[in-house]
């Protein structure tokens, strides 16, 4: 019973408006697919960038929903493509 009132209060937390988190996430998801078709396609530097922004988006998301491993692995994904732009 406690996990489930502290997971309707971290809901009632966001201070995001869901409809506007649903489209971060749509346009986040959409952005991971074009850097990977991209990649299919050998189309540089546009996937990183797809791929980067794509990222930031799920990241955002993640910060909001207060998930930490969805956090950690856009952050580190993020921080990998910057590291690769400056090579």
């Amino acid at each position: 019973m406690h996990l489930l009132r502290k997971a309707v209060r971290a809901k009632r937390q966001t201070s995001m408006n869901k409809d506007l988190l649903g489209y971060i996430k749509a346009l986040a998801t959409a952005l991971l697919l074009a850097g990977a078709a991209t990649t299919a396609f050998q189309i540089y530097p546009w996937n990183t960038i797809f791929y980067f922004l794509g990222a930031i988006g799920w990241g955002i998301v993640a910060y909001e929903w207060k998930d930490k491993s969805l956090m950690a692995i856009n952050a580190v994904s993020a921080m990998v493509f910057v590291i690769g732009w400056m090579r």
